[in-house]
């Protein structure tokens, strides 16, 4: 029942059958004195009550099978509870009671020498430092973040990481930085062969390198970008490309150029 509610809440957004899925295997494990299955379905429960946006009946949801996971001395599914306690109140701007729950989410990865978790929630604790306006709380948890991935070597959130640690840097204006963090993302691109992220970062590039005024170096990287949304098959991609690369000529006061990348961006978005 677990893929079927999965599947209607992200595809077909059918929540009242996700509910009743849930609250049917809730019942059985009721019935059966299992306590972690029952903690599980609370975890589902609420994470479908958020998603309709019932945030206090998923928050006490999740604080009961937060309490099952406590006694039952299940740290990782407790760790998990939080997590989710913190996402949802970071939404709603709740943000000293979210820094709370992903920092108790945090103790419990490190108290289970989990790396990859520890990061996942720094990088949670980062955001919502960074949505409060705390952009130096925000690259401290940052940085510690992507120090972690780098230890792990998983090369998805070392790029997650160089990006969120490169945005920081551009917001404080430390223009160098925050290019030398994109430069880093795109090797990691090349290392993985990811070409719609490098499409990606190579427009937030070449907009960076609009602000510093190097409007040539801005043309060459949005041509890179849209060669390499061509080759992975991203339109959506290349005609952001073709947008950015229009930026670019404006900022080198090449109009009629600008112009002629608008129409293309136009054009591809047209087909889509």
């Amino acid at each position: 029942d677990r893929l079927i509610s999965t599947y209607q809440i992200n595809a077909l957004g059918q929540y009242d059958d996700a509910l009743r899925f849930h609250r049917d295997a809730l019942g059985v494990y009721e019935e059966q004195d299992d306590k972690a299955g029952k903690a599980g379905q609370l975890a589902r429960i609420a994470a479908v009550q958020s998603a309709l946006g019932q945030v206090d009946e998923a928050l006490k949801t999740l604080q009961q099978a937060a309490q099952l996971n406590e006694a039952g001395r299940n740290r990782v599914a407790l760790a998990g509870n939080l997590a989710s306690m913190g996402e949802i109140r970071e939404r709603f701007e709740q943000f000293d009671e979210a820094l709370r729950c992903c920092q108790g989410a945090l103790d419990l990865h490190r108290a289970l020498r989990d790396d990859a978790g520890a990061a996942a929630q720094l990088a949670s604790i980062a955001a919502i430092h960074r949505r409060r306006g705390d952009l130096r709380a925000a690259l401290a948890a940052f940085q510690e973040s992507w120090r972690l991935s780098n230890r792990c070597q998983s090369i998805p959130a070392e790029i997650d990481g160089l990006c969120n640690l490169g945005s920081v840097f551009e917001e404080l204006g430390d223009m160098e930085k925050a290019v030398t963090c994109l430069q880093q993302a795109l090797d990691l691109d090349h290392t993985v062969g990811d070409r719609k992220g490098e499409a990606s970062h190579l427009r937030a590039l070449a907009g960076m390198q609009i602000k510093l005024g190097q409007a040539d170096e801005a043309l060459a990287s949005c041509e890179q970008a849209i060669a390499a949304a061509q080759a992975a098959g991203d339109r959506q991609g290349e005609a952001e490309g073709f947008l950015a690369l229009a930026k670019a000529h404006a900022a080198a006061d090449r109009l009629p150029e600008a112009r002629a990348a608008v129409d293309e961006a136009t054009a591809i978005a047209a087909r889509l």
